[in-house]
């Protein structure tokens, strides 16, 4: 297998309402999540092996999107598009 192992079968949602979670989980033990609201809003978080989040990348039903980065000091840099705003980015 490759560097990740889905532990959870997928399944087609009954409704596009429907809301959904996934655990993908790396082979050192890391791991990610993946969440849907089933309202047109997801969002992706990775963990190290010791459960710290490492960042996360999102998606709203309002064409805004984004990631963010966390650091082990603490400190954290990310970047957002939102429509009519444009580019955001922080640090």
């Amino acid at each position: 297998m490759g560097q990740y192992d889905v532990l959870q079968t997928l399944q087609t949602a009954p409704t596009p309402q429907t809301t959904m979670t996934m655990t993908v989980y790396g082979l050192n033990g890391a791991y990610s999540t993946f969440k849907d609201d089933g309202q047109g809003n997801q969002v992706v978080v990775s963990y190290n092996a010791q459960g710290v989040k490492l960042g996360d990348m999102w998606l709203h039903n309002d064409a805004s999107m984004g990631r963010d980065i966390f650091y082990a000091d603490g400190s954290r840099s990310g970047i957002s598009f939102n429509p009519g705003v444009g580019v955001t980015t922080y640090t």
